[in-house]
């Protein structure tokens, strides 16, 4: 099965390097975001929220979320502007590890929790209607000292400017779809003084430029990620399925992958849940490339210039 996918792909590669940039489906808007920043409400960062506001639309972004570390002063008011919206966030501080907890504003605060405790504590804030993100898991001084044993719905792969830490949590997470947890991928910026000029962003397909629908796309897995502002832009399809949807499988199926704005020399990787499926180096510009599902849990790519990473899609995965 996985000869015939390899040679199915590599006549799909050499008919779609050059071919158009494939357009996103017309009901939704691409929207850029940073769900991990911080304000003056955090000990270590002495930017007040207009400031990181005014900085985040320099920037680029659509919405962001202020994640204080163990701060809730963030989540007494709305600071959504018609520019940019802003989700309620917090960043659970803790010494096994850093969690940020997204949409909900009033909950109990704890600062201290061991192991055995967090899965208790994390069911209660999710019983309140929130979802969970790992931050910079492999990070050499924060990173998290439970590994990955234990439910959150989104992983922080990137952190920042592009390290080795995130490489190695890029690995990680093909390890965790392989082994059938379906985890949304997020890159931030975890900017804590300029936020005028950032690393990372999430680009989301979002049905309406809200705080419901933006999260509801987040949740969705309905979203790529970029180490720069300018791209590149994935698109990912199967049928009228977008990136992070579950396909039921059928015979013929196949997921669709168009990528543009490509830098010359930039290589592009796809990954299912046999491992690597390919590495094709481009010429720059437009990608296209159709890959059949077959016995294949998930399909994503990965976009890579002179050995570091530009770009991430989450995956489309097949029942």
């Amino acid at each position: 099965m996985r000869t015939r996918s390899f040679f199915a792909l590599m006549l799909a590669l050499a008919l779609g390097l050059a071919c158009g940039s494939g357009a996103f489906a017309a009901d939704y808007l691409l929207l850029k975001g940073d769900l991990h920043c911080h304000t003056n409400f955090s000990p270590d960062c002495d930017v007040p929220p207009e400031k990181v506001i005014s900085d985040s639309i320099i920037a680029g972004y659509d919405f962001i979320s202020f994640t204080d570390h163990n701060s809730k002063y963030q989540l007494r008011k709305d600071y959504s502007t018609p520019e940019l919206v802003v989700l309620p966030g917090f960043e659970l501080t803790l010494r096994g590890g850093h969690y940020n907890v997204f949409g909900i504003r009033d909950f109990i605060v704890k600062g201290s929790l061991i192991r055995e405790e967090l899965g208790e504590y994390m069911a209660y804030l999710r019983g309140l209607g929130a979802f969970i993100q790992l931050n910079h898991p492999n990070d050499a001084k924060y990173g998290s000292k439970y590994g990955y044993d234990f439910d959150f719905e989104l992983l922080e792969v990137l952190n920042g400017r592009p390290t080795e830490d995130d490489y190695r949590t890029i690995a990680d997470y093909q390890t965790l779809l392989c082994s059938g947890r379906k985890i949304v991928a997020i890159a931030n910026s975890d900017a804590h003084r300029n936020h005028s000029v950032r690393y990372d962003y999430n680009w989301v397909l979002s049905t309406a430029k809200t705080s419901e629908a933006i999260t509801e796309a987040i949740k969705a897995g309905r979203s790529f990620l970029t180490a720069s502002v300018d791209g590149p832009i994935i698109s990912m399809s199967c049928g009228d399925a977008a990136m992070g949807a579950t396909v039921a499988r059928a015979a013929g199926q196949a997921v669709d992958i168009a990528i543009k704005g490509l830098p010359e020399g930039a290589n592009v990787k796809v990954y299912t849940s046999a491992g690597l499926l390919s590495d094709a180096r481009t010429s720059g510009g437009a990608f296209r490339v159709s890959v059949p599902t077959l016995d294949y849990k998930f399909v994503r790519c990965e976009v890579w210039l002179n050995g570091v990473i530009a770009a991430l899609s989450n995956p489309i995965y097949i029942d």
